[in-house]
């Protein structure tokens, strides 16, 4: 199951992920490394919202219809950046989709952390 711990780990993982693949791209592919930050970014950005939008869904009482209708518009929102990224900006789309690669980094890292790091038990006594 996903912890609010192990998502903040994905998010700081798929930031590190994306500077890493924009340092790469800027050497091996200048064409195309503002893609794959503006990418890595919308993809960034998309699984904060969602984090912090999926939580306040699960945890508060509050009317939950809010919360459904404003992660359809979060959905619109980020194609239409993606729309505009590849159409208007004429960004490279295989270079977006690199960035957006980040994200399965991002929760492969925190998972992998969560897993080999240190566990929260409880301390033995002697």
């Amino acid at each position: 199951m996903m912890s609010p711990r192990m998502l903040d780990l994905a998010i700081r993982y798929q930031v590190a992920a994306v500077l890493a693949f924009f340092g790469a791209s800027l050497l091996l592919w200048p064409d195309g490394a503002m893609a794959v930050f503006a990418g890595g970014a919308l993809g960034a950005a998309n699984f904060w919202f969602l984090r912090y939008a999926a939580g306040k869904l699960l945890l508060n009482d509050k009317p939950k219809m809010a919360y459904v209708i404003l992660l359809a518009i979060k959905f619109a929102v980020v194609l239409g950046a993606m729309a505009v990224m590849v159409l208007v900006l004429r960004l490279n789309a295989l270079g977006i989709a690199l960035g957006l690669f980040t994200l399965f980094i991002g929760i492969g890292g925190g998972t992998l952390h969560m897993i080999l790091g240190p566990s929260k038990a409880a301390p033995q006594q002697p």
